[in-house]
């Protein structure tokens, strides 16, 4: 289902940048977007004292680590289950506690708006196999955090908050009725591309996480896109600033708490 990073790609990283012990950020926030460039060079600007990590392999090549508020922390943007995955194995492994992960969904229940926010309280990766099986399950991954914590003062009026299960796909799924299913069955609010790569990664290091989504899009209830074939469908990463600030306030709040600490 998912590889951890192997121990070339680590050596590769860890070579072309070397840091003291005692500089280990206890926080990550990932950002889950298409557009990694320009979503990381957007929120860089939020850190200081910024120690950008390179490495031979472009799939890790927006990641810093830098203050917030004073607060040493890291940041990456990344795309897809096995990219969200790759990179929270190498921090975890670098020694952070949290990892909060802040993008967009689309939802599949009747309740959820576009712009409205959910709250990833497990996540189960879609399987290519599980559209031609109706009873299949899929593994799920839970949330390693109170999931039920909400920023102050970022509510937006007229929207909500939700806190359900996700289902993580790949940028190859494009059958919403199929999912739409999948989802039913397993129980799932709604769809992501992420959190599932995030938990299974964080459940395998005993590290806290979270995934906080803003809706892009409800397909398949009045008001939605309700085609596959939709521009909505593909491109439902623009929404993502609703639950970066989310992301960035929750891990200053961390941080400030000293629960970061060992």
């Amino acid at each position: 289902m998912f590889n951890a990073m192997t121990k070339e790609k680590l050596n590769v990283v860890k070579e072309n940048h070397v840091r003291p012990e005692s500089y280990q950020p206890k926080a990550l926030i990932l950002c889950g977007t298409s557009d990694i460039k320009n979503e990381y060079e957007k929120y860089r600007g939020r850190f200081t004292d910024i120690d950008e990590i390179y490495s031979g392999n472009s799939r890790f090549a927006n990641m810093l680590m830098g203050k917030l508020g004073g607060h040493l922390a890291a940041f990456a943007t990344v795309c897809g289950p096995q990219m969200a995955y790759d990179v929270t194995d190498y921090f975890a492994v670098s020694g952070i506690s949290l990892v909060i992960l802040a993008g967009s969904c689309m939802a599949l229940n009747r309740n959820i708006q576009t712009g409205d926010t959910l709250m990833a309280v497990e996540a189960c990766r879609y399987e290519r196999y599980a559209g031609c099986h109706s009873s299949s399950q899929l593994p799920v991954f839970p949330a390693r955090w109170d999931s039920s914590q909400r920023p102050a003062g970022n509510g937006t009026p007229g929207r909500s908050w939700h806190w359900g299960r996700v289902c993580t796909v790949s940028n190859t799924v494009t059958d919403i009725e199929q999912i739409s299913n999948i989802c039913l069955l397993n129980q799932c609010w709604a769809v992501d591309r992420e959190t599932a790569g995030v938990f299974a990664v964080a459940g395998l290091h005993h590290i806290n996480c979270t995934a906080i989504l803003t809706v892009a899009d409800n397909p398949v209830y009045p008001g939605g896109s309700g085609e596959a074939g939709h521009p909505g469908w593909y491109n439902w990463y623009g929404s993502s600033e609703k639950s970066m600030e989310a992301a960035l306030q929750i891990t200053y709040s961390y941080c400030e708490s000293g629960k970061g600490e060992d």
